[in-house]
């Protein structure tokens, strides 16, 4: 099951996730995800079969990808992308051509495009990709819908008391 594999191992023995991890592949892109009790978010972010410590591109439209679903799910609850992330753990994995990677900080992916004739940018290609697949899961299990969201309300409040605790 590849990075499904990934991530049952490496929550094995640290976290409990609360619903079956969620994972999506096809020839170009691969990614799993669940949420866990965690409140940090953690990433693992490949490309062409290397490590990504530092994400990259593909990473960032996963992110955005995911949070543009949820927040659209509930506008009326004025969640923000960190309510999405809490306790999230995902991995991700592009095989591109012609990956363009960064060392200065850390392997990561600066490539903005699938292909060599940047026909497809990789922010495009990972959004369509991912949010047709993500809502369609989302109706066919109810169940896990309402563990995101409730998962997301704990993240809000959690974000709240922090807040109010820091301006007194």
């Amino acid at each position: 099951n590849g990075i499904a594999d990934l991530l049952t191992y490496k929550m094995e023995s640290i976290d409990e996730y609360f619903y079956p991890i969620i994972h999506f592949v096809d020839e170009i892109v691969e990614i799993a995800f669940t949420h866990s009790e965690r409140e940090d978010e953690r990433f693992y972010s490949f490309t062409n079969g290397l490590r990504n410590y530092k994400g990259g591109t593909h990473q960032q439209a996963f992110k955005k990808a995911i949070a543009d679903v949820l927040l659209r799910l509930y506008p009326s609850e004025h969640f923000v992308p960190a309510d999405v992330y809490c306790g999230m753990v995902g991995s991700i994995v592009v095989n591109i051509e012609n990956p363009m990677m960064s060392f200065v900080n850390g392997r990561e992916l600066g490539s903005g495009y699938t292909t060599k004739d940047e026909s497809c940018t990789i922010d495009e290609y990972i959004h369509n990709f991912f949010c047709e697949r993500f809502r369609k899961h989302l109706i066919e299990n109810s169940d896990v819908c309402e563990i995101i969201y409730k998962r997301m309300l704990e993240a809000k409040n959690l974000h709240s008391k922090k807040s109010n605790s820091q301006n007194r």
